[in-house]
């Protein structure tokens, strides 16, 4: 169906370029040769199977947890991504401030747990880089987090509003966080007002 174009110069050994062609395909072909006399030669039907065409896509990678801003703390906090590929994705390793962050995750679904007390506390960058079989590899775009492992500081406690039945509990931490008093009357307590889960500064608990 195809053929090359003639060359004219008379040779004995010949060589033919051929282009266009299409990957992963079979191709039969024949070759022609006219001596000088006009006398034709053809050969028998040969065939080759042109390579793959390389792989150049890379993949494509997002962090799916922590989302960005998030303030993580303990021992067992998730971290996953979701990862594609145009032919298949090799695997997925996570980075903490651009260096790795535990070993690279080769199947699906990408996650590992972070221990987050072996890290700093204060802002951390986490991303991923997925990788193919080419060799074609793609990094996420970085996800700001606030490690805290470090309880508030407690100050100024004091009782006050004083009463034959009631008291009031306040005191200052030194970052935002929630309220509760266990109370009773001995060191062991036995008696816990409401958590007040907002994150407050200053707090105030009436007993």
């Amino acid at each position: 169906g195809q053929a090359s174009l003639l060359d004219a110069t008379l040779l004995t050994l010949h060589s033919v370029a051929l282009s266009g062609l299409t990957a992963s395909s079979l191709y039969h072909y024949r070759v022609h040769s006219r001596d000088a006399a006009g006398n034709l030669a053809s050969s028998a039907d040969g065939t080759f199977t042109t390579l793959a065409a390389p792989d150049t896509t890379p993949p494509t990678v997002s962090l799916t947890a922590p989302v960005s801003g998030a303030t993580v703390a303990g021992a067992t906090v998730p971290v996953s991504a979701s990862a594609s590929d145009n032919v298949g994705v090799l695997g997925v390793q996570f980075l903490l401030d651009g260096a790795t962050l535990g070993a690279e995750d080769l199947s699906s679904p990408y996650s590992l747990s972070w221990d987050t007390t072996s890290a700093t506390n204060g802002a951390h960058s986490l991303s991923a880089t997925a990788r193919d079989a080419a060799g074609n590899a793609t990094t996420s775009a970085a996800v700001s987090v606030t490690v805290d492992n470090a309880a508030p500081l407690l100050s100024g406690i004091s009782a006050g509003g004083l009463s034959a039945t009631a008291a009031t509990i306040r005191w200052t931490s030194s970052e935002l966080a929630d309220s509760q008093v266990e109370y009773g009357l001995t060191t062991s307590y036995g008696q816990a007002s409401l958590l007040d889960a907002t994150l407050l500064t200053l707090h105030s608990v009436a007993l």
